[in-house]
């Protein structure tokens, strides 16, 4: 299972950063991390319970998981853009 972090914070000049900080404090209260679990993202939380279906596709810890290596996937970033406008957003 590859490591990744998801990040979350409030653009310098956002429209709304009341909202946005507001939106911040769901996304790391309980009952976030319990939907965001179920649906197999780790939760940040401890206190969160994580359905045990869920918890058995987990790997027994993370040395069992690596690390993205972003440099060694820089050269091929062009051709990923390429495909998703051509594949995904339909456009090219």
């Amino acid at each position: 299972m590859p490591l990744s972090a998801f990040a979350v914070g409030v653009a310098k000049h956002a429209p709304q950063p009341k909202a946005a900080e507001r939106f911040i404090d769901f996304l790391l209260s309980r009952e976030a991390q319990e939907l965001l679990a179920a649906r197999y993202f780790r939760p940040a939380r401890t206190d969160v319970h994580i359905p045990p279906e869920v918890r058995a596709a987990y790997p027994d810890n993370y040395d069992a998981c690596y690390s993205v290596d972003w440099e060694a996937t820089m050269p091929y970033q062009r051709e990923w853009i390429v495909r998703w406008r051509r594949e995904i957003r339909g456009g090219g």
